[in-house]
């Protein structure tokens, strides 16, 4: 046929062209299109949608509004950005507080809110171009109220709210959630909150967890006809962890994550205003409720023209470098020939722009990197290094894992606290933000992570051979690399493990002795004895052996004793384990070698009988015939 009628969820345009029934068609009579128009065109489908990975933009907390986008293009393509529309306070609402009370409890977690009462409103679906660009956005369109609230945020970066003015007792209340609250959701779910928790509340109840998710209190209703717009700036670290905590990532909490600045409330509010008034003529607004608690200070950097030219590669200029900045939107004064103070906007003062390195990069990607010319590095080549310690690492690496037939594993440096407390080893240094409750511990010893090890593979096979070479983490200091950083004293140790069935455990305890004892042959390193002095405390009380190096203890080997196989839930195996510290592990001193070329002729033995004088004496002949010959004997 020349056409068929078609139902929008048949051309995947359920989204745009809600179906009230099922198998309902497409109705566009609203639309005035010619015919032979392509729907694409017609439905502005035919939009170029750019996508953009997060990584690209975790910094950039402007960026992650259209408007913020647009800037950053128009600067690269130098074209003039529309300037957003100022929001106007008609004076009759200025101060106009018992509206609707705003009441901060929270300072710190929460900077500003903005609260405007609307009237005059209603649930009518927003015109076709708003749901387009919220569907090609990835937000699902709704009303025009709710489509308004989402299209500012995906504008501005700057996530907005409505309220059912009807459901909101006196006034709105920031404040930490108290314990035993609960917050009940659309789908009827409730939230147990915490005093962790920001939430908004009225004088009675908690209506949204802020920043996150809205609650079935606070919701906009299809007979919605007063609403409070909330614009508000939550503290970023504050709604990550509420995020985490409720398993809940929103496209408000993504972005209140970043940072917000205080000032990018004020162009969402215009931005929802003119929206507003443009879709509902009739709408007025009734109150406004501004509460700061803290403004977004912009970050200041002095700049030497001298050290950015030379970290680009290139001369540049005060008004090159300022030309430039401007048109982001920072502010550039010139303070002498040499230094200029740059102030840089709010929207770029959240934790992006601090540094001076930061202006170098911003002048640097608005020049272009492709603009610079490439100056390759001075290098000179000089005798290769000999570092015999890296050497020997490699060397007992690949001798345990080509000759003796092991695996080399990595472990994380944080330890099970079960398995430390098995192979009853003592870890003094705890991390302020572990990976779980339970591994809050670095390890000082590799041989609780090789138990846990070989405790999940036994799960796969009866005989394991696996070791690893690795930092261990002990109390006190260090700074290996820079005088001003403290670190944890850090040591390289060497561990394995040989697991075998139960009736194996004296033959695989000999082949990790052995295997320990021919180690220095093949790896290059000063010979090993071993002894009986100081049990390890993971070890059997009677098959165990320390390993001696330069006439000191550097390490233990030994079979696993049952308490520690108990604890951690090896059954019918047994275990042999080994641990030295590599750092006594000493290589063993290579001969000198010197390169002697080839002689021009071929060699000829010659005798000579030589009569001299009495008096001469054989050595007196040697000086002078030796130098010239390959080798000299008397007879």
């Amino acid at each position: 046929s020349c056409g068929m009628i078609c139902a929008s969820e048949e051309l995947e345009l359920d989204e745009l062209f809600p179906a009230s029934r099922e198998a309902e068609i497409m109705d566009l009579k609203d639309f005035d299109f010619p015919a032979g128009m392509p729907i694409s065109e017609a439905l502005q489908l035919n939009d170029v949608i750019l996508e953009i990975d997060n990584k690209s933009l975790t910094n950039r907390p402007d960026l992650w509004g259209h408007y913020g986008i647009a800037r950053e293009l128009s600067v690269i393509f130098q074209r003039n950005l529309m300037p957003v529309a100022d929001f106007v306070l008609d004076s009759s609402l200025e101060d106009n507080e018992p509206s609707l009370p705003v009441t901060i409890e929270s300072p710190e977690r929460c900077s500003r809110y903005a609260g405007l009462v609307f009237s005059g409103l209603d649930s009518r679906p927003a015109p076709h171009w708003m749901r387009v660009r919220l569907a090609a956005a990835g937000i699902t369109p709704h009303n025009a109220l709710i489509d308004i609230t989402n299209y500012v945020m995906m504008t501005t970066g700057c996530p907005t709210h409505g309220f059912d003015r009807r459901f909101v007792n006196k006034e709105l209340i920031i404040r930490e959630a108290r314990k035993g609250e609960t917050l009940e959701l659309l789908d009827d779910t409730f939230l147990q909150l915490t005093a962790e928790d920001l939430v908004i509340c009225d004088t009675s109840e908690p209506m949204a967890l802020a920043g996150v998710k809205g609650g079935k209190k606070d919701s906009l209703h299809d007979d919605t006809t007063e609403m409070i717009l909330e614009v508000a700036v939550f503290d970023p670290l504050s709604i990550r962890h509420t995020a985490q905590r409720f398993n809940v990532r929103t496209e408000a909490s993504t972005r209140y994550e970043k940072g917000i600045d205080t000032q990018r409330v004020d162009i969402s509010i215009a931005l929802a205003c003119q929206l507003l008034v443009q879709l509902f003529p009739e709408a007025q607004l009734l109150g406004y409720q501004d509460a700061v608690a803290a403004t977004t200070s912009q970050a200041k950097i002095d700049v030497s023209l001298a050290a950015l030219s030379k970290s680009l590669g290139r001369k540049v200029d005060y008004k090159q470098v300022s030309a430039l900045l401007s048109a982001l939107g920072f502010t550039v004064q010139q303070v002498d020939e040499d230094i200029l103070n740059v102030v840089a906007p709010s929207w770029r003062s959240t934790g992006d722009v601090s540094l001076f390195c930061d202006i170098v990069e911003e002048v640097a990607r608005i020049i272009g990197y492709e603009n610079f010319d490439f100056i390759p590095p001075t290098v000179t080549l000089e005798k290769a290094i000999k570092q015999d310690g890296f050497d020997l690492e490699r060397r007992v690496r690949e001798y345990l894992a080509f000759r003796c037939d092991f695996r080399e594993i990595f472990t994380y440096p944080w330890t099970a606290d079960d398995l430390l407390a098995a192979a009853g080893v003592e870890a003094e240094i705890e991390l302020t933000q572990p990976p779980a409750p339970d591994q809050s511990r670095l390890r000082p010893s590799l041989v609780p992570g090789l138990i846990g090890n070989v405790r999940g593979n036994l799960r796969f096979q009866n005989e394991i051979k696996v070791f690893e070479m690795a930092q261990i983490f002990l109390s006190g200091e260090s700074s290996p690399s820079d005088p001003a950083e403290i670190l944890p004293v850090q040591k390289l140790n060497l561990a394995g493990a040989i697991a075998a069935n139960e009736d194996q455990g004296l033959y695989i305890f000999r082949e990790a002795k052995g295997l320990i004892a021919q180690l220095p042959d093949y790896a290059g390193a000063e010979q090993l004895t071993f002894q009986n002095i100081s049990r390890p405390v993971w070890a059997d009380k009677d098959i165990w052996l320390n390993i001696i190096g330069q006439g000191e203890s550097i390490g233990s080997l030994g079979l696993l004793s049952s308490k520690v196989k108990n604890a951690v839930g090896i059954k019918r195996t047994q275990v042999a384990v080994f641990e030295l510290d590599m750092t006594k592990l000493k290589p063993r001193p290579t001969r000198g070698h010197e390169y002697k070329p080839l002689p021009h002729y071929p060699l000829v033995e010659e005798d000579f009988a030589m009569i001299v004088e009495e008096k001469v004496a054989w050595e007196q002949v040697r000086e002078i015939v030796e130098p010239m010959v390959k080798e000299l004997t008397y007879v």
